[in-house]
């Protein structure tokens, strides 16, 4: 999977400058899931075998926030859905909605 910004919307509802993951292998466009509260979202790196000695054997990696779409109450009390990390969840950060 490969993380691009697209020109305009594949996804119904985004706007042209979200970050969108396409699958090369499907051509599937998947929305990618970002915290609201901390702009938490996917980070990028090398899986690196145990032994280390080559280079060559670093593999592209992609590590996915716990991301949960939940109620939450929002300051004027009004009750929405939105898109919240659990770290943030356990922090209290936000509200949520019973």
């Amino acid at each position: 999977m490969v993380e691009r910004r697209s020109p305009k919307p594949d996804v119904e509802g985004s706007s042209p400058s979200a970050p969108v993951v396409c699958n090369k292998n499907t051509s599937e466009v998947v929305k990618v899931a970002k915290c609201e509260v901390c702009d938490k979202g996917i980070l990028t790196g090398h899986r690196i075998s145990i032994t280390r000695s080559q280079v060559s054997r670093r593999a592209n990696k992609m590590w996915r926030s716990n991301i949960k779409k939940v109620q939450i109450v929002e300051n004027n009390g009004t009750v929405r859905k939105a898109k919240v990390c659990t770290r943030c969840l356990r922090a209290k950060k936000v509200t949520r909605a019973i």
